[in-house]
């Protein structure tokens, strides 16, 4: 066992630092851990990236295994869906009239756009695309959760898989980008035929914006010494 000279706090031998300062790790005696001393070359404080990126993992990887439900779990029907929303609704509209709260849940009903929108995530969600995106998706959020723990832990090869993670994610993007352009192509054809130019500039707009973290997070587990953390 290894203890935190600052916090009291105990970890395994596996572990180097403390998570809650950043102080090297003593055994249980008070002294200090022969494997917790930096060698040569090696940083001794652990860089603020490895634990962003770390919880960034994390959140991303919770986020992504998430969709694995979708393929246990049968979606709701589209009847079902829009009786939930107008629910949803009448909750978040206790402030309004009686009247205006009937005007607004009527137009579940009576709005076209609202009911196609509707059925078209019902039928996409039992669709066989859906469960390839949910699935592709769930894997890169195991993968990524194992990389952010991992990477909390100071282990060279959570580094290693962080990165093939991003560059993973990807291909991923991509796959569920197409996925879901096939999917509501008809519903964006019919509703939103004035949006249609802006909807590439959007989606444009955000692979560069997915590229640029990729980038920055794969640049910067690749600095010498970020690697010389994990040495």
């Amino acid at each position: 066992m290894k203890k935190c000279p600052k916090c009291g706090k105990t970890y395994d031998d596996t572990w180097k630092v403390c998570l809650t300062d950043n102080a090297v790790l003593a055994d249980a005696s008070g002294k200090e851990a022969p494997s917790a001393r930096p060698a040569d070359g090696v940083v001794e404080k652990r860089p603020d990236g490895i634990f962003v990126i770390g919880i960034l993992l994390l959140l991303s990887g919770i986020s992504g295994a998430s969709m694995l439900a979708g393929l246990v779990m049968p979606p709701p029907s589209a009847e079902v869906a829009i009786e939930q929303l107008k629910e949803r609704t009448l909750k978040m509209s206790g402030s309004l009239s009686e009247e205006d709260r009937a005007k607004m849940i009527s137009t579940f009903d009576t709005e076209p756009a609202i009911q196609d929108m509707i059925k078209a995530q019902s039928e996409f969600t039992k669709s066989a695309n859906y469960k390839v995106m949910a699935a592709s998706s769930g894997i890169i959020g195991l993968i990524s959760l194992i990389a952010g723990i991992g990477l909390l832990m100071s282990k060279e090869w959570a580094r290693k898989l962080a990165i093939a993670v991003e560059l993973l994610t990807i291909p991923v993007y991509a796959l569920n980008f197409f996925i879901t352009k096939s999917s509501f192509e008809s519903f964006i054809a019919t509703h939103m035929a004035g949006a249609q130019k802006a909807i590439p500039v959007l989606i444009t707009v955000q692979a560069v914006i997915a590229l640029g973290i990729v980038w920055i997070i794969i640049s910067y587990l690749c600095r010498p010494y970020v690697k010389k953390w994990f040495a």
